[in-house]
């Protein structure tokens, strides 16, 4: 594998950081470091996503404002969110504890499950998962619940803020052989492979814009992306790579590679950025004897890229096979996540090749039409 120590330390910072939907500051936070050790721009757009940004090695000054201007306004955009499904304390009482659970579990998981709960980055309680109330039926006399509610069984008496944000109980990084496991690997081992791939890409030094988009509140139904688009966070024009982990398929597996995403359980992404990352990963499998990839359907969710493609962004998909899914295990126990470490490292390696090319799908699209043109010519006579 290529992963530098340099990268495995990042990862293990990234998993380590705390995070729910709406919570997501610890993430955010070594997003801020990074960029600064690399020398690399960052902003947060006016909803709380972070964007890294590469202006392009012919970027010109702006007149009076100290910033540099791409040369041309189409991008790569490179999107992975900033959280994971989690719980947020609303009151507690001796030892017992109610939240909200911001994410999508299934019920069954619930009673029984470990959480731990999180302050300045670091635990503060541990508890026990006594009963759970979905979200319509979780109600108060004001409003119903927008959120599932569950009642915690705490170990001890000792005071919790309230808004502490709690996960489950598992390693925040745990790696035996290849295999990664963690107690929240979607998707911050998106967001650290976005880094990874653009510490390489700016080490490249390409002319053009490459961007880097991390967004809240996924797990909730894409609010911080959908928010960005909005905004205008991303530039028109560009093109988005929406990076995940999804639940491992049969021809997808742990092992089997980074997988160039055609579709999600909503919708099939952009043919033609789809087919430039098909490409790419085509051309990295012959020179790289280590590198493996697949194009699949991913139907085990909903992710980013449809919300990206819904707002008119040009969008492909890129994603890590992922084990226990949401931390739903076997025998309807919460689990950690698992990765395949070569997995990760074959993402990464493809988020820089395809990012290091210009963000133009038109010449891979020549192409294909030269070949189609190229076998009509020789085989119409047979019509």
């Amino acid at each position: 594998m290529a992963i530098t120590q340099t990268e495995m330390r990042l990862l293990q910072r990234v998993l380590e950081s705390p995070t729910v939907p709406f919570r997501e500051e610890a993430v955010a936070a070594v997003v801020a470091e990074w960029a600064a050790s690399h020398g690399v721009a960052i902003r947060r757009d006016r909803w709380g996503n972070v964007v890294l940004d590469w202006p392009g090695e012919k970027a010109v000054p702006c007149r009076g404002v100290g910033r540099r201007r791409s040369a041309g306004r189409t991008a790569w955009c490179l999107a992975a969110h900033m959280d994971h499904p989690g719980f947020v304390l609303r009151r507690m009482k001796d030892r017992t504890a109610w939240a909200d659970f911001l994410g999508s579990v299934r019920q069954e998981y619930f009673v029984g499950g470990r959480v731990a709960f999180f302050g300045d980055g670091k635990r503060i309680g541990r508890g026990v998962v006594t009963k759970c109330w979905p979200a319509e039926e979780g109600k108060s006399e004001a409003k119903p619940a927008e959120f599932p509610r569950v009642e915690i069984a705490l170990a001890d008496a000792a005071a919790l803020p309230v808004g502490a944000i709690g996960m489950w109980d598992f390693p925040a990084m745990r790696v035996r052989g290849e295999t990664l496991s963690s107690r929240a690997c979607d998707d911050l081992v998106g967001c650290a492979a976005v880094m990874c791939a653009m510490g390489r890409i700016v080490a490249s030094r390409p002319a053009h814009r490459v961007l880097a988009v991390f967004a809240r509140a996924e797990e909730v139904g894409f609010v911080g992306a959908m928010a960005a688009c909005e905004a205008g966070t991303i530039p028109e024009g560009s093109l988005v790579i929406s990076v995940e982990t999804s639940k491992a398929q049969p021809a997808a597996a742990l092992g089997d590679g980074a997988v160039v995403r055609v579709g999600d359980a909503s919708r099939t992404f952009d043919p033609a950025v789809t087919a430039m990352m098909s490409t790419t990963a085509a051309a990295l499998a012959k020179e790289d004897a280590e590198f493996r990839y697949s194009r699949q359907l991913m139907p085990g969710g909903t992710c980013e890229a449809t919300a990206y493609q819904a707002w008119g962004l040009r969008t492909g998909g890129l994603c890590l096979p992922l084990a226990n899914y949401h931390n739903m295990g076997p025998a309807r126990r919460v689990a950690s996540e698992r990765i395949n470490l070569r997995d990760f490292d074959a993402a990464v390696k493809l988020l820089t090749a395809v990012a290091q090319q210009p963000p133009d799908t038109s010449a891979n699209e020549a192409r294909l039409k030269q070949r189609l043109d190229a076998l009509l010519a020789r085989r119409r006579q047979w019509l």
